[in-house]
Formats: C-alpha cells, sequence, structure tokens
C-alpha cells in the first residue's frame, strides 16, 4: 500500500525477531499517516508479480532465491495467496521455517471473521484510515487470493505492502479493480455488497497446496532461469505475437511456427551473427531452437560460419560442443554405440535404466541432445530443453521438453518410451551453471 514517504512511521517489525504476527496501533486519522505492523514488500517481489503468471508455483517463484532470508519472510506472511503449489517448498528450501508461511486463506476464514461479518450486515463500510486492522488484512487477503486463483484484476494482487493490515492507496486500488471486476460502481469502500461477493467468488476458487509438488524443487541458476523463460516464451508465441528479447543493444523476434519442419517466411535472425533462411525447404529445427533458447539467454552456444551467417551444430554434435563451453556442464553422457557397427544402438535392460537415470536427473533449464542411429545427416539426431522435471512415481520418467517439432515448436513429455529401447545411440544432457 502506498502512503505519503515523509513523516512515515512503523512499528518494529514482528517477523524479523521471530515473533507471532502482531498488528500494530490503528493508523492516525488526523494526519493521514500509517503506523504499519509490517514493511513494504520487497521491489524485486513486486516486480516478478507485475510479470509472472498467478498464482507463483515453484518454477514462477524461482527468481525469489535472490532474496534475503529476511525478504522471502515478508514475501511468507504479506503475500502467501499470491503463490502456488510448490512455492512453500521453494521457500522452505531457501531457509524460509516452514511455520512462518502462512497457509492460504479459505472463504471459511473471511466467514469466521467479526469485523467482515459487520460489513456484510450492512452495519460497517471500510475505507481508508480503517482502524480494525485484523478486518483489513482479512479483506487484503481475500483480494489477493481472488487475484491469484480467479483470473482477477492483476491490480488486487497488492504486490507493494501485501497483506499488512494498513487501507491506504494500494488497497484502496485493489478494491476499486474488485468493485470494477464485479460490475459495480469503483467507489474503493469496501461495503456490504463487496463483502458477499468477495465470499462467494473465493468459495469457487479453492486453495492452492504450497506444498504439493510431483517433482523434486531444485534451486536453478539465473541461465538455467532464462532459459525455461524464453523457451516457453517462443513456445507460446505466434506470428502475429511473436516472442521478442533483447541482446546487446538488438531486438530479436521468432514464433513458434518458425522451428517447424515446413517453409516459413523470412530470415531468422539471433544473436551472435546467427541467422537461418527458412523459407526454402522442408527440414528438421530442433538444433535451431534449442541454439535459438540458449542465444536469447545471451549465454554462450557454439556456432560456425555457414557462409555470411552463422549457424548451430546439428543435435548430434552440439551436446559434446555446448557441453566444452564456459558456464555449461556435461551432467552425463550416455553412448549405447554398438561396438560392431557405431550406427546401430544395443538395447539392453542396463541401457534403460541408464536412460531412466538420465531422465530422473533432468531439470528445467537442461538440454537434452540425443544422436539418433544411423549415419549423420538432416534428422541424425534431436534437440530438446526441459521446462519441468519427471513426475513423481511417473514410471516412464518423462520430463516436459520445449522442442521444435514436425508442425511447430512445444511443450511435449518424453521419457522412456521415446528415448529407451535402443533408440538413441548417444545422449548428453547438459546444464547452464551461470
Amino acid at each position: 500500500m502506498s502512503t505519503p514517504a515523509a513523516g512515515r512511521q512503523r512499528a518494529p517489525v514482528a517477523a524479523a525477531r521471530g515473533e507471532r504476527f502482531r498488528f500494530a496501533r490503528p493508523p492516525v486519522a488526523a494526519t493521514g499517516r500509517y503506523h504499519r505492523a509490517m514493511p513494504a514488500l520487497p521491489p524485486a517481489f513486486a516486480a516478478l508479480v507485475a510479470e509472472a503468471a498467478l498464482p507463483l508455483d515453484d518454477f514462477a517463484a524461482q527468481p525469489l532465491q535472490a532474496l534475503s532470508r529476511a525478504a522471502l519472510v515478508m514475501v511468507a506472511r504479506q503475500a502467501t495467496d499470491l503463490l502456488g503449489p510448490g512455492a512453500g517448498t521453494l521457500l522452505v528450501e531457501l531457509g524460509v521455517a516452514r511455520d512462518r508461511i502462512r497457509a492460504p486463506v479459505e472463504v471459511a476464514e473471511l466467514v469466521a471473521s467479526a469485523g467482515l461479518r459487520a460489513v456484510r450486515a450492512g452495519a460497517h463500510t471500510v475505507a481508508r484510515g480503517e482502524a480494525d486492522r485484523a478486518l483489513v488484512f482479512v479483506i487484503q487477503r481475500g483480494l489477493q487470493a481472488l487475484a491469484a486463483r480467479a483470473d482477477a484484476p492483476r491490480e488486487l494482487a497488492q504486490p507493494t505492502w501485501g497483506a499488512d493490515g494498513a487501507f491506504g492507496a494500494e488497497t484502496e486500488r485493489a478494491v476499486r479493480g474488485f468493485q470494477a471486476w464485479r460490475g459495480a460502481t469503483p467507489t474503493g469502500r469496501f461495503d456490504a455488497d463487496d463483502a458477499r461477493e468477495l465470499e462467494a467468488r473465493l468459495a469457487l476458487a479453492p486453495a492452492p497446496d504450497l506444498f504439493a509438488v510431483d517433482h523434486e524443487v531444485t534451486l536453478l541458476s539465473k541461465g538455467a532461469r532464462r532459459v525455461v523463460e524464453i523457451a516457453r516464451g517462443v513456445v507460446a508465441a505466434t506470428a502475429a505475437q511473436p516472442f521478442t528479447r533483447r541482446v546487446d543493444g538488438v531486438t530479436y523476434a521468432c514464433h513458434a511456427a518458425q522451428f517447424g519442419t515446413a517453409p516459413t517466411p523470412g530470415l531468422l535472425r539471433l544473436p551472435g551473427g546467427v541467422a537461418y533462411g527458412l523459407a526454402g525447404r522442408t527440414y528438421w529445427k530442433c538444433n535451431v531452437f534449442g541454439g535459438a533458447v540458449i542465444a536469447l539467454a545471451d549465454l554462450p552456444v557454439p556456432t560456425f560460419a555457414a557462409g555470411v551467417y552463422r549457424h548451430f551444430p546439428r543435435a548430434e554434435r552440439f551436446g559434446a560442443a555446448l557441453a566444452s563451453k564456459p558456464g555449461w556442464r556435461l551432467v552425463r553422457h550416455l553412448d549405447h554405440r554398438d561396438p560392431a557397427d557405431p550406427y546401430r544402438a544395443v538395447a539392453s535392460a542396463a541401457n534403460d535404466a541408464a536412460v531412466a537415470a538420465l531422465l530422473a536427473a533432468t531439470r528445467a533449464g537442461d538440454l537434452l541432445f540425443v544422436d539418433h542411429p544411423g549415419p549423420p545427416g538432416d534428422d541424425g539426431g534431436h534437440t530438446r530443453v526441459c521446462t519441468r522435471p519427471a513426475r513423481k512415481g511417473d514410471a516412464d520418467v518423462a520430463p516436459l521438453f520445449a522442442q521444435a517439432r514436425s508442425d511447430l515448436a512445444r511443450e511435449v513429455r518424453d521419457g522412456l518410451a521415446a528415448l529407451g529401447g535402443g533408440r538413441e545411440t548417444q545422449l548428453w544432457l547438459v546444464r547452464a551453471v551461470v
């Protein structure tokens, strides 16, 4: 919530001392200044809420690892209702004690609030300067929950001050946004109709389990986070709304259909002097997709001269070349070539177990390269960018991979059924460590 900077007073922060949450004394109506029980949320968190899809699940919330533990506790106390599945586990991984993370608000908490009951009955209206901080707090949490769970306007999220129990400019904007969203006159004063509508809509938006994840939660490097963000962005992009990224002062644009096998108009330009003419012929572009993601993430990527422009290596050569670049690490390399015929893969239970172990080790942001049986050629291998690890208990051990397919770039789960059984002669799993 925004308040005048001059003369702003704050009560000591209970969370920083490890105490239970307490509301500060009521706002001083005569001066318009507010005594706060909590500080503002970290600016980096507010920026994340403004950009990312809500709720922030464990992958969307990965940038939080750049915050201090004290800042993470603020998020856990003032903005827990903006978090989604697995985000609680991520916070614990980052050092926040589980008992410091508020459970997501449920409609029962709103119904049980004596202050909100009075509002619902028409006996009270909530506006700036409200003295009942517990009442403001539960309203703020309800609005945040709708922003995260019900596709409500983003101003309901209140990412600057969060649920701090003080009704100021940010909360007033959230109330106005809620009123406009439900078709009422946006007064900024929370009344009986608002209370009933808030409860009714929250009842239809069940709370997520912050600790329920279907994969192991791991902390990703900045490079890996950029890789995931860009891979998803390209997959979701269209010719009408391309994915754009600025690297070294130049803005590049691409979209999913450019990575299908069919010709598409124009020249695909990428950082590092890389460019591909896409209109000439039909061919697989999995290595182009993987290289584009890496280059747009501004990470080291191998290229070679191809006339006027540069190109990325073919998939069956890409893994080893990328692993030798600074900022990358070869996690695993499997060589299943038949000693009697290097263009043939050996199928065995041991080899399948090795593939399963590689897939289980695959994290978001990793790149997986394979070499198909047969001599090298245009379709000699395949490149995949992991966007989500395999689910726990998945017999196929299938991570979600962004990759070029025959029609366009898309996210597909590939596991043992696609990669085991002697289907690949070699596999390289490479990870960004920067």
